[in-house]
């Protein structure tokens, strides 16, 4: 598989999970004990804000892994997300990653209380637009990437 084709597949995904992200933390409860769980649903009440911020939150993964796919296997600016060589790998991906999860794990308690959800998705949209202009710079730059000599063809 060549680069374009898993940049596709990885922005195809975050993009789905992104989509599914507010539908797994929906408004629904388990209540009963431990022998009658009964699922019942809570009434939808989602604001505008709500709704803002669950985009907000779709186009923050979506420039995240849009910088993740275009610095893959390229040399990292960054000290603490330099793996082996000097590149970017599997380290940087898992603290991106841990960052971004973290974040988003935050913010969800502040808008699970009703607080913040227009601050947050500001803060998500500031952040994915700087995400999305570094992975615009990664792809423009000229730095070559290096495929490890492991998965080189024979």
């Amino acid at each position: 598989m060549n680069f374009s084709t898993n940049l596709r597949r990885l922005l195809t995904f975050s993009l789905v999970f992104a989509l599914l992200t507010p539908t797994l933390l929906g408004d629904s409860a388990v209540i009963g004990t431990s022998n009658e769980k009964t699922l019942i649903e809570l009434p939808k009440r989602e604001s505008r804000t709500s709704k803002l911020w669950k985009w907000s939150v779709a186009a923050l993964i979506a420039g995240s892994a849009a910088d993740v796919a275009t610095s893959w296997g390229r040399m990292e600016a960054n000290p603490a997300l330099r793996g082996p060589g000097g590149r970017f790998s599997t380290r940087g991906l898992l603290i991106k990653t841990s960052l971004v999860g973290g974040v988003l794990a935050a913010q969800t308690m502040f808008v699970r209380n009703g607080q913040g959800s227009r601050a947050a998705a500001f803060t998500n949209f500031a952040l994915a637009g700087a995400l999305a202009g570094v992975a615009a710079y990664n792809s423009s730059n000229g730095s070559k990437r290096v495929t490890p000599s492991y998965l080189q063809p024979r």
